[in-house]
C-alpha cells in the first residue's frame, strides 16, 4: 500500500537489500487496478528492489530475541520458505487512535474511530475530533492528510462563528505522487471511483473506458467515462502524469459539460483549463491579545489556563492535523486560549515527507530541517501552551485530561473545548514473532518496546532513527510488509 512503498524507498536509501511483501496480487490495490499495479512493480524491480506479491506471511523468525528472517508462502507455491532478513518494516495500514474516546464513554464508529457529526462534533457537545481518528457519521475514517486539514477548517468555523456554521461531508481521494522516480496518479469524480472500483467495471452500460499501455515508454493510462461520454468518472496514470491536473478538473465538471476529444495517448485536447498554481502559504499566527498564563487548579497535579467565557481549547495530538487546526484557529484571533498535548519529544512536523529525514539527519538537525512546522519558541510567541506528555484518560464531568509526563509523573490539564487530533497507529498483523504480547502498551500502540529487535513501523522520527542505527549496526537485508505508498517509500 501507500505506506509500504514509502518504507521501501527509505531502506533502499540505506543501501540495504530491499524486499517488498504484498499480500494482494499487485501493488497499491486500494488505488490502482492490476495492470497499473503490475507495471509499477516492474519499474520498481528495475531498481533492484525485490517485489513479492500474493504472499502469505506465516511468522517472523527470531533468534535470541532478534529478527533473522520471515517465513512466507510465495505466490503459487505450496511449501513455505524463509526469507533471511535483518530488519522487518511493517506498513500494513493504520487504525484510528480512539482509546481515549472509548475510555471516557464516547460513541465510536462501526469500524473504529470517534463518531462525529457533520460539524465534526462528538456526542459530547464540548468535544470534537478531526483527522485519522474521526469517523464521519460513524461510517468512515480518512487515512490521509488533506481531509484532516479540511476538517480542521470546519471545526474552527464552528468554534468561532457558532455550532452548525460549517458542515463536513467528504474529501477528494485523488492523488498524484512520485514513487522511487515513478509517476503515479489516481483521480476520481467521487469516492465511488475507488470504493466501487469503477476502473474495473466491465459493463459498458455503467462505465466506458479508454485504456492504453505502452511497454516501450513504460506508461499505462486508463480513463473511465459515463456511457454517454459526458462525464469523466476518473482515471489511472502510471509513468506519465502530466495531464493529471487538467483531467482531475474535467472530472469535477458539470455532467452537461461534454468531455473534449481525447486521443489514444490520452493527451487532453481543445480545453481551456490550465494547471493551477499551488495556494500561497497561510499567514503567520497572530498573537492573541489576551496573555496566556499558567495556573494551578483542581489540586497540585493539575495544570490549566486562566480563562473567561469557556475559551480554553485543548488539542490532544500535535501532528500535522492538530497543528493545522491550531494555525487556523489562531488566524481568526477570536480570543481562544490554546493548549496542545504532544506525545512526541518535538513539536509538529511533516509526516508526509518523513523519508526526507534520511537526507537531512545530520546531528540534531530535525528541529531545523524542512520537516518542522514550528518550534517551541514560535508556539510560545503566538500564545500556544505546548505540553509534552501522553494522554491516558479524559474525565468529561470535570473536563480534565490526565497525561503522563516524559519523566513518568502524572498530571492533568483542563479544557472548555476538547479537540481530538490523535491520528492513527500502525496496524501490525497478529503474526507470530511480530509483537511481544506482554509488553503491549494500552496508551501507546506504536511503542517500540512492544516489538522484537529488528521489527519497525514507519511512523515517527524515532522509527527512522532505529532503522538508521540497525543499518549502521550491520543490518544488510530488509523486508517491508505492505506494498502501498509508505511501504514502497520505506
Amino acid at each position: 500500500g501507500l505506506l509500504g512503498l514509502e518504507a521501501a524507498k527509505a531502506v533502499y536509501d540505506l543501501k540495504m537489500e530491499s524486499h517488498v511483501l504484498e499480500m494482494a496480487p499487485f501493488l497499491m490495490p486500494a488505488q490502482l487496478n492490476k495492470a497499473a499495479g503490475t507495471l509499477l512493480a516492474k519499474k520498481i524491480q528495475a531498481l533492484d528492489i525485490r517485489v513479492h506479491i500474493g504472499v502469505k506471511i506465516l511468522e517472523v523468525v527470531l533468534f535470541e530475541g532478534k529478527v533473522v528472517g520471515i517465513k512466507i508462502i510465495e505466490n503459487g507455491e505450496e511449501e513455505p520458505t524463509i526469507l533471511e532478513v535483518d530488519m522487518v518494516v511493517v506498513s500494513c495500514g493504520i487504525r484510528p487512535r480512539d482509546e481515549l474516546a472509548k475510555g471516557c464513554g464516547l460513541e465510536l464508529g462501526g469500524r473504529g474511530g470517534i463518531r462525529v457529526d457533520g460539524g465534526l462534533r462528538t456526542a459530547d457537545p464540548s468535544i470534537y475530533a478531526i483527522g485519522e481518528c474521526a469517523s464521519i457519521g460513524g461510517n468512515f475514517c480518512y487515512g490521509l492528510w488533506a481531509p484532516g486539514v479540511e476538517q480542521a477548517e470546519v471545526v474552527v468555523k464552528n468554534l468561532v462563528d457558532g455550532p452548525g456554521t460549517a458542515q463536513y461531508s467528504h474529501s477528494d481521494l485523488s492523488t498524484k505522487l512520485k514513487l522511487l522516480g515513478v509517476d503515479v496518479a489516481s483521480f476520481g469524480r467521487t469516492s465511488d471511483f475507488w470504493f466501487k472500483r469503477q476502473y474495473d467495471e466491465a459493463d459498458e452500460k455503467q462505465v466506458v473506458s479508454l485504456e492504453n499501455s505502452n511497454p516501450f515508454e513504460g506508461t499505462y493510462k486508463k480513463l473511465c467515462f459515463s456511457p454517454d461520454g459526458k462525464t469523466l468518472l476518473g482515471g489511472l496514470l502510471v509513468g506519465d502524469t502530466k495531464d493529471y491536473t487538467k483531467l482531475l478538473q474535467l472530472s469535477k465538471k458539470d455532467p452537461e459539460y461534454v468531455v473534449p476529444n481525447v486521443d489514444f495517448q490520452l493527451a487532453v485536447k481543445a480545453n481551456k483549463i490550465k494547471d493551477e498554481a499551488p495556494p500561497p502559504p497561510p499567514p503567520p499566527l497572530k498573537k492573541p491579545q489576551q496573555e496566556v498564563a499558567r495556573t494551578v487548579s483542581d489540586g497540585p497535579s493539575a495544570v490549566g489556563l486562566t480563562t473567561e467565557g469557556g475559551k480554553r481549547v485543548l488539542v490532544v495530538g500535535h501532528g500535522p492535523i492538530g497543528h493545522s487546526f491550531i494555525e487556523k484557529l489562531g488566524e481568526r484571533n477570536a480570543g481562544f486560549e490554546i493548549s496542545v498535548l504532544c506525545e512526541e519529544p518535538r513539536p509538529a512536523y511533516n509526516r508526509v515527507m518523513l523519508t526526507q529525514y534520511f537526507a537531512d539527519r545530520d546531528g540534531d538537525k530535525h528541529d531545523q530541517m524542512k520537516l518542522s512546522y514550528c518550534t517551541e519558541t514560535s508556539l510560545k510567541d503566538t500564545g500556544v501552551n505546548l505540553i509534552y506528555g501522553r494522554a491516558v484518560a479524559v474525565d468529561r464531568a470535570t473536563k480534565l485530561v490526565s497525561y503522563t509526563e516524559p519523566s513518568g509523573s502524572s498530571n492533568s490539564v483542563g479544557y472548555d473545548l476538547l479537540v481530538f487530533a490523535t491520528g492513527s497507529y500502525c496496524f501490525v498483523p497478529p503474526t507470530p514473532g511480530m509483537v511481544i504480547s506482554e509488553k503491549k502498551n494500552p496508551h501507546w500502540p506504536d511503542d517500540p518496546a512492544s516489538r522484537p529487535q529488528g521489527v519497525f513501523v514507519y511512523r515517527t522520527i524515532e522509527d527512522l532513527d532505529g532503522m538508521i542505527a540497525a543499518s549502521k549496526g550491520g543490518a544488510r537485508k530488509a523486508a517491508v510488509i505492505g506494498g502501498g505508498l509508505l511501504g514502497l517509500e520505506a
